[in-house]
């Protein structure tokens, strides 16, 4: 993953537009103290277009993790670095909602590195045969979706 400073320019206006209002942020506090981690609050202000086209010009329309062009590889994801919902490594972890409109959280990332899906990975210096008969090549699970290894005991004073 490359680091792309965000500079002094302010966030894109979608991620504190006010509605109903709140910004989404003051809403999704309203849902999770009423609700709690049972139900997951719906975001939106980090799809809007302005996001997506500052997130795009800001990384040359490349993917922050694998650098692939956009236009040549399928549709930009905004990607949550820290994910918003949950931790797949800590199935009690409620996620980092609270930083899902957080302009620092969010990166441009192809639907590969994004989502998580079973595929076939094979070798480089794989034989035709071997890329043929990709049904003995074991299924791995690629793309980011909701990792984040978190340290054992963390906090402030984890190792």
């Amino acid at each position: 993953m490359r680091y792309v400073s965000r500079g002094s320019e302010k966030a894109p206006k979608s991620l504190t537009a006010i509605s109903k209002g709140k910004t989404e942020l003051e809403r999704a506090r309203e849902h999770y103290a009423a609700l709690g981690d049972k139900e997951s609050f719906t975001f939106k202000a980090y799809s809007k277009d302005d996001v997506k086209w500052r997130l795009n010009t800001l990384f040359h329309y490349k993917c922050a993790y694998c650098e692939t062009y956009f236009p040549a590889s399928s549709p930009v994801d905004v990607e949550h670095y820290r994910p918003k919902s949950s931790v797949s490594e800590d199935p009690t972890h409620p996620g980092y909602w609270w930083l899902a409109m957080s302009w620092q959280n969010l990166l441009p990332s192809c639907i590969d590195c994004n989502r998580n899906r079973r595929q076939h990975i094979v070798a480089a210096n794989s034989s035709l045969s071997e890329l043929l008969n990709q049904s003995r090549v074991p299924l791995t699970s690629g793309g980011k979706k909701d990792c984040f290894p978190l340290a054992v005991g963390g906090g402030a004073n984890a190792a």
